[in-house]
């Protein structure tokens, strides 16, 4: 039993870990892209 409720909070934090970095990736995105708007703008 304790086996596998270790695994569940291991599959459960792994899940997590990769949805936070996920967010990160999409954060830097949108900033990526806003960048790449100003930079449009600024050139018109």
């Amino acid at each position: 039993f304790l086996i596998c409720l270790n695994f569940l909070i291991c599959l459960n934090f792994l899940i997590h870990l990769n949805f936070l970095i996920h967010l990160d990736f999409l954060i830097y995105h949108l900033d990526f892209l806003i960048y790449h708007l100003d930079f449009l703008i600024y050139h018109f």
